[in-house]
């Protein structure tokens, strides 16, 4: 059972019988968990009866109690961390938002925590919310989840050890690594070295990083694929 408030963001939610949802929650130290919010729905067509429970948003900081052993709980809290107005996302900033959601639910075992990821999310929601260019977020965030996943290989390095060379050209090994490769195909060591440094700031880096990380995300992602993808376009 979990007695205190947990900050959290919601990545999902689905009907669950007829007044109630299935709610995936992300929270800093405890991971990815999934919990029912009984009450929160309107039945049989109609607004119907609600709980005392508030109905749980996407892109909402807030905090959140459950009890149970999972690996289904039950949540008997949840309200916005702060107050005022929710954030609002809409057309690609709300597709880029699902998309984040997306992958976290497909990519995290439940109860695993990380919270250096989890502040990551944080950090990019609200880069979201502002006039922040989106391809960059998406890629920081995609390396930032393939990094604490474990599946990120080194981009300065090659699975030889060698240093990459901004003027040689290199061959992805899933996520052993980088190979030399100088066929024209094969990524430029400029593209690689600036994606190790996070700067997505010319066109080339941003397409070359599209590629490698939906390359290294697609083995963990299985044969499913992905909805929000269908609304980014990109």
């Amino acid at each position: 059972m979990q007695e205190q408030l947990t900050a959290n963001y919601v990545l999902h939610m689905r009907p669950f019988r007829e007044t109630s949802q299935i709610v995936e929650l992300l929270t800093r130290d405890e991971g990815r968990l999934a919990a029912v919010a009984r009450g929160v729905r309107g039945r049989s067509g109609s607004r119907g009866r609600r709980g005392a429970l508030a109905a749980p948003r996407q892109f909402v900081p807030a905090l959140a109690r459950w009890i149970g052993r999972g690996p289904l709980f039950t949540l008997t809290a949840w309200e916005p961390a702060v107050a005022g107005p929710a954030p609002v996302l809409a057309g690609e900033r709300l597709a880029g938002g699902l998309y984040m959601n997306e992958l976290l639910v497909r990519m995290l075992k439940p109860a695993d925590g990380h919270p250096a990821l989890y502040d990551d999310y944080a950090l990019t929601l609200a880069a979201l919310e502002s006039e922040a260019a989106l391809p960059p977020l998406l890629r920081r965030f995609e390396h930032r989840l393939l990094l604490d996943c474990g599946y990120a290989p080194d981009f300065r390095a090659t699975v030889t050890g060698d240093g990459v060379l901004p003027d040689r050209r290199y061959r992805l090994h899933g996520d052993e690594g980088f190979a030399r490769d100088d066929d024209a195909g094969a990524f430029p060591g400029s593209a690689l070295l600036a994606i190790a440094a996070d700067d997505y700031s010319q066109a080339t880096t941003r397409r070359h990083a599209l590629t490698i990380f939906r390359a290294l995300l697609a083995p963990h992602l299985g044969n499913r694929p992905l909805k929000s993808r269908e609304l980014l376009h990109r």
